[in-house]
Parts: structure tokens; sequence; C-alpha cells
């Protein structure tokens, strides 16, 4: 293994001075890189960097036919310690111009801001929100349209709304009350030292300006956009409607189902089928004002509140695949498209309405629902307004065409495509769009994470040819996401508390891109701009920017804590006031004090340079590594980028104790 290996990644040697790649195909760098293997090359500082009998010299031969063995298609044992700048930029990114030059712009567009984004480009151009380079520019919104046509022009969205059901619930029902569905949640907030205290009910909010306004003398703080609301439950997942170029802003947030029960099904007396407890998806409504800044004048609205009955909710997704913003308007479409997987193990998708007749509804069912026999599904990815992908725990992977799918009726529709790719329960899937559509990440329990191209025939995909494999890590990943904008995976690796990457050309190779103090929950990449954020199990939201990390993998890399989220238990002394408060027990909703607490949010740090390549030293103790171990409300469980360039630095993140922060986080 190459890992963390300085010639991985590097871009910034003597030799790359005197190369120019922003050529064709078959370009300075082909050519160079051929003259080089063939004679040799010496650098400006004398050292040689080897010629064709040398390079090859250390390429592995069968001992029996003798011949060279290339498994990966790439020779593995000449760009390991190699001084040569080119060579590290072919075997990264590629040979051409179209490989290398989308990077090298984002650099040049972003790499001066090393933590969060700016909301509009300086002067020289530097900083703002844009597309990634990568991503195709040329024909797009044809591209779009061709896509959605079978929604807007083929009937899709009559038959969405015709097979989908919604039952909604009467103003007088206790279940419009979202005070019914969870509980208060006590929170210290403010400047460090000086921080207040507050009660939040569930559905209620508090502008983050207020939230951490303090009286004493000499703590002044800047004006914090956005808010913190309290969803009622823990927070699984949070979402960004995609396509909303307008005002509004719509995020959804999916709760389980309540830390008052133990399990997710309870078997009821007399009954041999387990119960499945309902949860719930909240649809919040925010609105941007001048700039694509956060109307903090302007409250955020619980939209519509989707009720379930089949037990805690997995994983929720927006269709992410542009559309044309007039062509949405003008037919009043829908939010958006919503694909979301329960602990039943069924896959269902459906239509979030802009404008409910009621707040509260029950969704009976959805306008596409699928189970699979003898397994159950884990994670889903659109990989186009028309194909959506879902994993399943027996590591096999489904691929169905909607279209298809909604024109039979029959009750569960066979995918198009049902093939084994993983060796395992599948833990997380994601697509690389919007460059590499026909490109499949999974991650899964036997430690890999895998590339798969989707355009290999069915029985093709679980072969080398169509599936490549990243070395095996001890522990599995849960979080992946593509990052497109240097076209690679990322992943969160617990043992070693570290941000990886794995570059789609040397996908077995890696490089630690950050580092966590705690084991990561969620990793968050956003299409407007190149900054990550990733949350963690011990309640720490971070963000950066891992250009700069790319381009000089020895200098030091800026990591930024957005906030700090902790929660204890109440003690003995605080459970009996709390007992006496009703504050602190939704109706009888709640009859258990020992689920309850008290949160604290620590936000104002500085930005710290560190080396990702060091080992990790919070955890560490005479030379001993420890495990901490944290309460599992304190993790922050969800974050996520909006997708809408004008409000591209919009952030939010959920928590495990029900708490949903939103901010603007552009400069």
């Amino acid at each position: 293994m190459y890992e963390d290996d300085a010639s991985e990644a590097g871009f910034e040697d003597d030799t790359a001075a005197d190369l120019d790649l922003d050529e064709d195909a078959s370009g300075t760098a082909a050519r160079q890189l051929k003259s080089t293997l063939a004679g040799g090359n010496t650098t400006r500082k004398g050292r040689r960097v080897g010629n064709r009998d040398t390079v090859y010299a250390r390429v592995k031969t069968d001992p029996l036919t003798g011949e060279k063995l290339h498994t990966r298609g790439l020779l593995d044992g000449f760009v390991k310690g190699s001084s040569s700048s080119l060579y590290r930029r072919v075997f990264f990114f590629g040979p051409s111009a179209r490989d290398y030059t989308p990077f090298k712009r984002a650099v040049e567009k972003w790499i001066q801001y090393p933590c969060l984004p700016t909301r509009k480009p300086d002067e020289t151009g530097h900083g703002g929100f844009h597309a990634s380079f990568y991503a195709p520019s040329d024909g797009q919104s044809v591209c779009s349209k061709q896509d959605w046509s079978w929604y807007f022009g083929e009937a899709g969205k009559e038959k969405l709304e015709r097979r989908q059901r919604f039952s909604f619930f009467q103003p007088n029902d206790n279940m419009t009350d979202l005070s019914q569905y969870g509980r208060a949640v006590s929170i210290l907030v403010g400047p460090y030292n000086h921080q207040k205290k507050l009660e939040l009910r569930p559905g209620e909010y508090r502008t983050l300006a207020d939230a951490c306004h303090s009286e004493a003398p000499g703590q002044g703080v800047a004006q914090r956009l956005g808010f913190i609301l309290n969803a009622g439950r823990e927070v699984r997942c949070v979402e960004w409607a995609p396509n909303e170029a307008g005002q509004d802003q719509y995020l959804a947030v999916g709760t389980d189902v309540g830390s008052e029960f133990s399990v997710d099904r309870v078997v009821s007396e007399g009954s041999s089928e387990p119960e499945l407890r309902d949860c719930s998806i909240q649809i919040w409504k925010f609105k941007s004002a001048g700039r694509g800044r956060i109307d903090h004048l302007f409250h955020p609205k619980l939209l519509l509140r989707i009720a379930t009955a089949w037990g805690g909710i997995r994983q929720l997704k927006w269709c992410q695949i542009g559309v044309d913003w007039e062509l949405k308007k003008s037919i009043e479409a829908s939010i958006g498209l919503v694909a979301a997987i329960w602990t039943d193990g069924a896959l269902r998708v459906f239509e979030v309405p802009r404008d409910p007749p009621l707040q509260s509804t029950h969704l009976d069912s959805g306008a596409f629902e699928n189970k699979p026999p003898d397994t159950v599904y884990t994670t889903l990815t659109w990989l186009s307004p028309s194909r959506l992908a879902a994993g399943c725990a027996n590591g096999s992977v489904a691929i169905w065409d909607l279209p298809v799918t909604l024109s039979s009726d029959a009750p569960n529709p066979r995918p198009t495509i049902y093939s084994c790719i993983a060796q395992g329960y599948i833990m997380n899937m994601t697509s690389c769009w919007p460059s590499r559509p026909d490109l499949l990440l999974i991650t899964d329990m036997s430690g890999h994470v895998s590339m798969t191209d989707l355009r290999q025939p069915s029985h093709v995909l679980p072969s080398p040819a169509g599936t490549v494999q990243s070395h095996r890590s001890r522990h599995p990943n849960p979080t992946l996401t593509w990052y497109d904008y240097v076209q690679c995976a990322i992943t969160a690796e617990d043992q070693t508390s570290s941000i990886r990457c794995h570059p789609i050309r040397r996908f077995w190779t890696l490089t630690k891109l950050g580092r966590l103090t705690s084991p990561g929950t969620t990793i968050a990449c956003s299409p407007c701009h190149p900054y990550i954020l990733v949350s963690t199990q011990g309640g720490e939201v971070l963000s950066f920017n891992p250009l700069a990390r790319i381009v000089k993998p020895k200098g030091l890399v800026y990591q930024l804590d957005w906030f700090w989220h902790e929660w204890r238990p109440l003690g003995s002394e605080e459970q009996e006031v709390a007992s006496a408060d009703r504050l602190a027990i939704s109706d009888g909703q709640m009859s258990n004090l020992d689920q309850a607490g008290v949160a604290r949010i620590t936000e104002g740090f500085r930005a710290e340079r560190i080396r990702p390549s060091e080992g990790v030293t919070q955890n560490t103790q005479e030379g001993v590594q420890f495990s901490t171990v944290y309460e599992p409300k304190t993790a922050v469980s969800a974050v996520a980028w909006n997708p809408n360039t004008h409000v591209g630095g919009w952030a939010a993140a959920g928590m495990a104790d029900g708490l949903v922060r939103v901010e603007d986080l552009a400069l």
C-alpha cells in the first residue's frame, strides 16, 4: 500500500515548473512521459528519474513464464518514490489536459480560502460558488430535459400522484401537534464561559443571533445567520431539496422511532408479526434574503410532517439531478422526488407536495415500493432522474428504470439489474454524479471500498473487469461520498481517525486529507464549492478545503470546528426537578427520565493547522492509544450542504438528541 505517500498526490516539485499539461490528449505531457521512460531524465537538482530499463526492472514478473505482471492496468513500482511531478500528475489525474485542467482551475479559484466558502468571488476571481469543472457544461440543460422527459412529458408525474397515497390528519387530531411526538431539550448556548440555558419544545426554534447573544462585558460576537430547532426525536438524516432557484428553500429531516423505545421492532402480545414503530419526515421551509443570505426575519415553517409506520428511517435522498427551473415552476411541480429506506427493509419513492392542504399527513404507500426476497435494502442512491440503485444486506445491488417500473402493475416489480457486487452487507453507496454518473461507489462490511462501472453487462459487474476494490480496512467504513472536484471517493477511517480519498485512476491507493478526534458519522460534499463537512460521534463538525492537501502533501492543512455538541444525562437532583417540570416531559410520551439530559453547543473556534500524515495524539497517553466512549446523544448524526448555487453556503446538521442547526457559513 502507498498510504499517505507524498508522491501519490503532490504536484509542487521542481520538475512541474518545466511542464505544461494544458494541451490536448497527445500533447506535451504524454510526449515527455514517453521520452522520460525511454531515455531517462535529470531534474534541476541533479536527481535521476530513471530510464526504461530501471523503471521496468521494478515491475514484478511471473517466476514461471517471466511475463511482467500488470494486474491494475498501471505500473505499480516506479511511481512510489519518484521525484517527478509529471509521473504523479499523469497517474493521479491522467495524461490529457481535460484530465488535469479542471483540477488546476479549482485550485486557482479556491486554494486561498482554507476552511469556509465565500459568498462572492473577490476582485481576482478567487472564491465564490461554482460547479465542479469536471461536470459537463455544454448541453447540460439539454441532458437535464431529456432525463426528466418521462416525468414532465410522458405523464410520469400523474402516475406518481396516482400511485402514492397520503392520509391527512384533521386539525384536532393529536398527531398534528409535534409536541406530542417528541420531547423538550435543554441547551446551553452562547459565548464560552457566558452561556445561557434555553428550553426548546418539539417544533420550536431560536435564531442563532438570539441564542448566542450575551450581555456579559467584552463578549460581543458577530451576528450568526441561522437557526437551531428541535425535531423532537433523534435525527437520522438531513437533506436540502435541490433545484430550488427561488427564495424558498426546503430541508428534509428524517427522525428515528425515538429513544424511548429500545428497539425499532416490538412484538405485540399474542402476535407472531413484529410491530413497527412510527417515525416521521419533516419538511422545513426557510427563506433567503439578499445575496443568498438566510432571512433571519422569516420564521422557519414546518411545511409538512410525513408520518410512517414502517419503523425507523435508515436513509433519505432527494433526486439531485438538475431540472429546468422555469419548467418546474410552469407546471407547479412538487418540491421533488424522495427515495427512502426504512427498517422494515423496503425501498419507497414518493413526491413531496409544495402546497399540502394540511400540515400533518400519513404516507400509506409510496408511488414505488419494493422489498427484496430473503434480504433487506440497506442504502440507496440516484443514478439519474429515471434510474435508482439500492444496496442489499447480502451484497447485491438492484437498479430500477422508473418509467418502466411505474408502467407495470406488479406489486413487487423486479429490478432491471440485480447483481452481487460486494462481499457482504452493503453499508453505503453513492453515484459519481455529475461528471461520471455511470460509476458506482460501494462500501461494505468486508472493509473494502468498491467502484463499479455500470456500463458493463450485469454478468460482468462482479468481475475485475467491472469492479475494482481498494485495500481492505480493519474496520468497515459507513461513511462514503464522491468528491467531484478531485475525482475521488472520500471515507472516514475509524482505526486511524483520518479522512481519506481514493482517486479513481489509482483506486487501490489512498491519501489522508484530514484528522478526526472521534469516529466519523457522515461526510458532506457540495456541488457548489470544494469545502467538506465531517461530523463525528464526539459531537464535532469540521470544515476544511482538501485541495491544499492534494497540491502540497507535505504542507499544513487548516481545519475549522463549526461547532461542538455535547450531551449528558440528568443527575439525581436534576431528575427530581425535571419530574415536577412539565417542560421536561411531553404529556406522558416520555416517562423514563433516564433518557432526559442537557445539551451544550460550543462554538467560536479558531482554524487549526494540522499535518494529516502525522499520527493521532489526542487519544494517546504514554504511547498507548485508547478509545473514548461517548454518550449516544452526543453524536452529530447528519450534515448537509445546500446544493443550490445561490445559497451554496447554507449548511444543516442534525444531532442525536433531536436538535437541528441551520446556518449560513459563507464568508
